[in-house]
């Protein structure tokens, strides 16, 4: 599970960051934040009349049909085809979400320590999600072996090649999905302040002893 992610691009740096400036005016409403929580928005990529652009979605999944239930921020991309909450969208409606990193708690015999994860390049990392009603969800997949002793889940995490095929061609799914494999990935221990989404400046992603 994906739970708390950092983006640390202003609105004036996505663009540049990734060669795209379409809809870069809905980025206004996009905070540098290191320790994001559900329920904010968050930069993404969508498909467009004429290629890819930006656009700003909330962090939590909820259909304009859905009036029960809790906004779901993850969607597991080995059942997203088949249920009825996301099947349409996972057809129509795929995103890619810019972040800068991600967060996992690892149980331990102190309680649970929080773990960076992030590109080995520092480089931004591309995730894959899906939208509806200007809300959205990341998806996730089974972790990578490299990962596993921290969380047995994990985002699904695009190379910059894969992104614009993703979002137009439903076909590519399952190579996107795959592809996850590939990326160089680091993690390392964080402070455990990280657990208050108050405490959101860079020092969230400092590395602590252990």
């Amino acid at each position: 599970m994906c739970g708390r992610i950092a983006q640390a691009y202003t609105a004036g740096e996505l663009p540049e960051l990734l060669d795209i400036s379409a809809g870069s005016d809905r980025l206004e409403s996009v905070q540098v934040s290191y320790n994001v929580p559900p329920s904010s928005i968050l930069p993404a990529l969508v498909k467009s009349r004429d290629g890819i652009e930006w656009s700003a979605l909330m962090w939590g999944f909820q259909p304009a049909w859905m009036r029960k239930g809790r906004p779901m921020i993850n969607a597991r991309s080995e059942t997203v085809r088949d249920k009825p909450l996301f099947k349409r969208a996972i057809r129509h409606r795929r995103c890619v979400i810019v972040s800068t990193a991600y967060y996992e708690w690892l149980p331990t015999s102190n309680g649970k320590q929080p773990y960076c994860i992030r590109a080995v390049d520092h480089g931004p990392l591309l995730m894959a999600g899906i939208y509806e009603n200007a809300t959205c969800a990341i998806m996730t997949r089974a972790a990578r072996s490299d990962l596993q002793h921290i969380h047995d889940r994990m985002p699904v995490l695009l190379p910059r090649v894969l992104v614009d095929h993703y979002i137009a061609e439903f076909a590519v799914t399952q190579a996107a999905i795959d592809a996850a494999e590939l990326l160089p990935l680091c993690s390392y221990p964080v402070t455990h302040r990280v657990g208050s989404p108050r405490f959101s400046g860079p020092e969230c992603m400092t590395p602590v002893l252990v």
